[in-house]
């Protein structure tokens, strides 16, 4: 139980995080949150019946999580600044 309090705090602080830091433009800045707000609902629905908790957990929490993965494939990578090349002399 506590290892899924840790998994849900983590991705909420990486969700206000993203939004706050403004690093995404648009819906991929609120990924993190709809995964974190899609898993919520799985998890409350584990007392109510866990056939319907384990469908939506397969189904719809895994469809968040692929879009999350989606978004981070899509963005581009920084390019790291050239190495000056040794034995010369930049002004």
């Amino acid at each position: 139980m506590p290892s899924i309090v840790l998994m849900f705090a983590g991705l909420a602080t990486l969700g206000v995080c993203t939004v706050r830091a403004r690093r995404l433009t648009g819906w991929p800045a609120w990924t993190p949150l709809v995964v974190t707000a899609v898993g919520l609902l799985a998890a409350s629905l584990y007392p109510v019946d866990r056939t319907v908790h384990f469908v939506v957990l397969g189904l719809v929490w895994g469809a968040a999580w692929l879009l999350m993965a989606y978004v981070a494939y899509r963005q581009p990578r920084p390019v790291a600044p050239p190495e000056p090349r040794r034995g010369l002399v930049t002004p």
